[in-house]
């Protein structure tokens, strides 16, 4: 072990130590009020230390605003915000800031931010009711389709959040919404009696149920426009299908297409697919929610079907040791592909996780890390939903959860089928083949995120498998550990892997449909995990072999036949894989690279981390003979940057012995490449220096 104090060897020391010098006298000139020559010297410097950060833009913003360049000030505080989305401070000054220049919805915006989360803020004087419901509802909450309850933002009384059934997503308090089609919330039924669950929507509305109440509560996410009626005109000779859904109970709508005309009742939030190949006419007395014709036709170029299926929280490097004997479907499905055996998670959850897959890029990239704040990812940054829209794929996440919603890492999905927690297996496999029979004449992407491989504490319950199998006394489990700390026992070992079977089992269904229905050339598939599980690392470490070590494999079009490799890949190189076998254009962002089975470079180290607020700072980087870690001594800030004044380090071989080393040239590696990582979130604002 080698206990460090803002250093390591050479180089990396002398820029840490450097670093966190030139801070701590901006700091002080800031605390200071001193803008003058010496600051923009010792600003300078700072910023060619380290060019990538947001405190330089911050200090530089405040400076300007002292010297009266409020527009100047403006933009370095917008760069600030970019870079550091977290920080209260600088919510704080675009608020008053924006507020001087007259901009006062945006100012309202910040303030109502920083509300959220410090009590020493004046609260917000919003007068008109529909204002401030815009505002709640842009501030959004983690989990779609609901809202949040925030305390004290404005001045007269507390206002809480709900769900959104029947509303539009985006709260359009900037007034940005253009006319034409937008995320709004349906209700998925596809055999249920129409309108009960629209009913339970209600008074679940009525009784403040909390998000948990609507578990196997399962939502319909589409884009639509509000309208008494539409004309639709599909391409000669081609056929479309259009969603309709009633905005009030037993909704009478009349279609016509010149030739034929009736009344069609519409169930309230529930979506209805109507056929059409002539020119179809939709009236209503009261507008319908009408979603964006469907065209039944295939392209050249692309596939019939891309398939994504995200199994939650399944450990490879657990079923690598069981000789994959839970896998049996799975294993034979991508023996006709590509396995990756040595494929890693850059998150130890999913939140952070699903984020780092959709875009290529690390959690302090993308800055979607923080799972408890507001957040949303840059409009600049193409997600792997939109690239494949943008080639014409019709997108549909056919099973997942709804934390990807809000912030913005599923966008580009023209429909969404999600529920609030743990979709499993077999509904996922039912929703996917009825998709699939009802709309094979397209080209689709879809996607599935299913949750059976994931181990759960006992407010889940255990599987009856092990429930029946497990002896009581062993079967005691807690509520308290959260899912990766959750400790190894019998009866959550017994649970996830019998889960585990179960999932397989219906994914064999799904694969023999496939193989049934497609031929090889038609289709991919990639089938991924976005972490691993703690229940079976031992010793206990959150970025551990089996907690870090996930699945990646692919199998279709393109995908050379090789079974298993043994080369390092990691989950951001999953987007890469995809780009050059269904077509679309790589981004000069991405973190991800493409691996050398597909054509690409073999990677020289993998990177996992752990950057959750009010934890410590865990990195692991992997070669294929050792492993580093390194770990902070003082907790992750919640704006998402670290204290190295002071970490520990370790490195072992990554062989059965696992073995520490201690190689003055093996740490040098390591540390000049952590640094490269963690050097952009390495120093934070205090918070409390004003």
């Amino acid at each position: 072990m080698r206990m460090h104090e803002g250093s390591e060897a050479a180089d990396s020391r002398q820029w840490l130590d450097r670093v966190a010098e030139v801070f701590r006298q901006l700091q002080l000139m800031d605390r200071a009020g001193d803008y003058g020559m010496a600051f923009i010297e010792t600003l300078e410097l700072y910023e060619g230390l380290n060019p990538d950060t947001a405190e330089g833009h911050y200090w530089l913003a405040r400076c300007l605003r002292e010297r009266g360049e409020m527009k100047l000030a403006l933009a370095q505080a917008r760069e600030a915000y970019a870079r550091r989305r977290q920080q209260p401070l600088i919510w704080q000054f675009l608020a008053k800031l924006l507020a001087e220049l007259g901009e006062e919805r945006e100012s309202y915006f910040f303030h109502a931010l920083a509300l959220a989360v410090r009590s020493d803020e004046e609260p917000l004087e919003l007068p008109e009711q529909q204002d401030r419901l815009k505002l709640l509802q842009e501030l959004k909450s983690v989990s779609a389709p609901f809202q949040v309850k925030y305390r004290s933002i404005f001045s007269d009384n507390d206002q809480y959040g709900g769900h959104l059934v029947g509303q539009f997503l985006d709260s359009d308090f900037f007034g940005q919404r253009r006319p034409g089609y937008h995320e709004w919330c349906g209700i998925y039924n596809p055999h249920g009696w129409r309108e009960a669950r629209s009913t339970q929507a209600d008074l679940c509305e009525l009784t403040a149920v909390n998000t948990m109440g609507y578990t196997d509560f399962v939502f319909d996410i589409m884009k639509v426009q509000l309208a008494t009626e539409v004309r639709f005109s599909p391409p000669p000779g081609e056929a479309a299908v259009v969603p309709v859904a009633g905005m009030e109970s037993c909704q009478e709508a009349h279609f016509s297409d010149g030739q034929h005309g009736g009344e069609v009742t519409q169930p309230r939030f529930e979506f209805n697919f109507y056929r059409f190949s002539e020119p179809l006419t939709i009236r209503s007395a009261k507008p319908l929610a009408i979603g964006e014709p469907i065209l039944m036709q295939h392209g050249k170029g692309r596939l019939r079907l891309v398939l994504n299926i995200l199994t939650d929280g399944l450990s490879w490097k657990q079923m690598q040791k069981e000789n994959f004997r839970r896998l049996p479907n799975i294993r034979r499905f991508f023996a006709s592909g590509l396995t990756f055996g040595n494929h890693y998670s850059v998150a130890e959850y999913t939140y952070p996780s699903l984020a780092s897959i959709q875009t290529s890029m690390h959690m302090h990239h993308n800055k979607i890390f923080h799972d408890k704040r507001w957040e949303r990812l840059e409009p600049g940054i193409a997600t792997l939903s939109e690239k494949m829209k943008a080639l014409g794929y019709y997108c549909v996440t056919t099973m997942g959860d709804s934390s990807g919603i809000y912030n913005g890492v599923m966008r580009g999905f023209d429909r969404k089928i999600i529920q609030g927690i743990y979709p499993c297996a077999y509904e996922g496999v039912d929703r996917t083949m009825r998709f699939l029979e009802a709309f094979g004449e397209t080209d689709a992407f879809v996607f599935m995120h299913m949750m059976d491989s994931h181990p759960y504490n006992s407010s889940v319950p255990s599987s009856v498998q092990a429930q029946a199998q497990v002896p009581w006394h062993e079967s005691l489990e807690s509520l308290e550990d959260s899912s990766v700390f959750l400790p190894s026992n019998p009866m959550s070992l017994a649970s996830n892997g019998t889960s585990i079977e179960m999932m397989d089992r219906h994914l064999g269904t799904l694969f023999s449909y496939l193989e049934e229905h497609y031929r090889p050339e038609e289709y991919i598939v990639c089938l991924y995990s976005d972490h691993g599980a703690s229940i079976y690392s031992e010793p206990r470490y959150l970025l551990s072999e089996e907690q870090a070590g996930s699945a990646f494999m692919l199998r279709g079009a393109g995908v050379p036949q090789l079974g298993d490799v043994e080369e390092l890949t990691s989950a951001l190189d999953i987007m890469p894989s995809l780009a050059r076998l269904v077509g679309f254009e790589s981004e000069p962002y991405w973190d991800g690279q493409l691996p050398a089975a597909l054509g690409g470079k073999a990677r020289e180290y993998v990177i996992s981390n752990s950057l959750f607020p009010g934890q410590t700072y865990k990195l692991c980087l992997r070669t294929q003979t050792h492993e580093f870690r390194l770990e902070t001594a003082e907790p992750t800030r919640e704006d998402g940057t670290v204290d190295l004044s002071a970490f520990e380090t370790h490195i072992y071989t990554r062989d059965a012995k696992h073995e520490e080393v201690e190689d003055p040239a093996l740490q040098e590696f390591f540390m000049c490449r952590a640094v490269r990582h963690m050097k952009s979130f390495c120093h934070g604002l205090d918070e409390h220096m004003e």
